[in-house]
């Protein structure tokens, strides 16, 4: 998940078929479908679509968490590191779009100050990545995920600013440049703001939110976009001006474990979902699901995790990216994101399963589920 800040929400109790509740999960898959070494030049997609437009069809999409580090961030690795992912998200999972993500930062849950720091990609390196996306024919959308207090993991749902106006304007400056990027490279789609929980539901907040947007549409013409998670979201509490249903996507099963099917899974998220408009569903995008492949992971896939993982747990993450597009295709929703590939890791480069973290699915079988999912419903 956005290994940054992600509450884990509580568990929706969903009469399913065995008595589980629904709650957030991750997924399952098969082998690595990437074919190690050396690549060809970059592909480009059949399938693309304009984030944001769930008429032209449905989004297919990877998260890319990009934080950097100033000992590797050089142009030439920049130039080298888009290349890689591209051709992997293109060749190896059929993706036709990108959302690229990239830390902000806020002190305290109460500041009304937001900046960037060396961690957050500049312009120019993010301009360096859209192009060779572009080229691509992959469509591109920038994601600012704000990061609260010096380690970055306290929850920014629960952000309470001392003057919401002062921290709303400072936000604005803070992504300002990103905003003309996203404007100057004909971007459809700017996911502004995620998981704003407390703030997005609060009804004194309104014209704050107008206040906000418009000053972003003074940099940016295209489609803004609110982010949001969970119960705030599926329950319809969301009062943030335009929002149109973008959504993170971390749904608890709960009591499930290594051992429950996927029909189980799948029927709990369906009779979660299924009271939602179908209107309001064909305009929905996952913005991001992830997953923790551990014995609890389907009770808690938001978990953020370091350390190596139980390669005993692997296929349930692939089995969780399995139910989920299911999900997208049997409710028509507009798009889906996968969390995440890391800028400064090279898809290419093989490493053993079990050295990477639990919430990593690149050479796993989260990446055949997601290939597959792309390709059914994209072709």
């Amino acid at each position: 998940m956005k290994r940054s800040a992600v509450a884990i929400l509580g568990v929706v109790v969903v009469a399913a078929a065995i008595g589980l509740a629904l709650g957030l999960s991750g997924g399952s898959g098969g082998g690595n479908p990437a074919s190690r070494g050396t690549t060809p030049s970059v592909p480009s997609s059949s399938r693309v679509q304009q984030p944001g437009n769930a008429k032209t069809g449905t989004q297919l999409g990877v998260d890319i968490w990009w934080r950097n580090s100033r000992t590797m961030d050089t142009p030439a690795h920049t130039a080298r590191e888009s290349q890689n992912i591209v051709r992997y998200v293109v060749s190896v999972l059929h993706a036709n779009a990108v959302s690229l993500c990239f830390p902000i930062y806020t002190p305290t849950l109460t500041s009304d100050s937001v900046f960037t720091t060396s961690a957050t990609p500049s312009t120019a390196e993010v301009g360096t990545f859209v192009r060779t996306a572009e080229k691509a024919h992959l469509a591109v959308s920038f994601r600012p995920l704000l990061n609260v207090g010096a380690s970055g993991y306290e929850f920014r749902g629960h952000m309470h600013p001392a003057n919401l106006n002062t921290f709303f304007a400072s936000y604005v400056n803070a992504i300002r440049p990103y905003l003309r990027l996203a404007q100057n490279s004909h971007l459809a789609t700017f996911v502004y703001a995620s998981e704003l929980w407390d703030l997005s539901i609060n009804r004194a907040t309104v014209a704050a939110w107008s206040s906000f947007v418009s000053g972003m549409k003074r940099y940016y013409h295209g489609s803004l976009e609110y982010d949001s998670s969970g119960k705030p979201w599926y329950t319809g509490q969301v009062v943030v001006p335009g929002f149109s249903d973008y959504a993170d996507a971390y749904f608890p099963v709960a009591g499930a474990g290594p051992s429950t099917s996927e029909q189980t899974l799948y029927s709990a998220w369906t009779q979660l979902l299924s009271p939602l408009p179908a209107s309001e569903l064909h305009r929905t995008v996952l913005q991001e699901v992830g997953f923790a492949a551990i014995p609890t992971g389907y009770q808690r896939p938001s978990t953020v995790i370091s350390g190596h993982t139980n390669v005993k747990y692997l296929p349930m993450e692939g089995q969780w990216f399995d139910m989920v597009c299911n999900v997208v295709r049997h409710f028509h929703l507009a798009g889906v994101y996968f969390w995440t590939i890391y800028f400064n890791s090279d898809p290419f480069i093989h490493v053993p399963q079990g050295q990477m973290d639990p919430t990593t699915w690149v050479g796993r079988p989260g990446a055949s589920a997601i290939a597959s999912c792309f390709e059914s419903l994209g072709g």
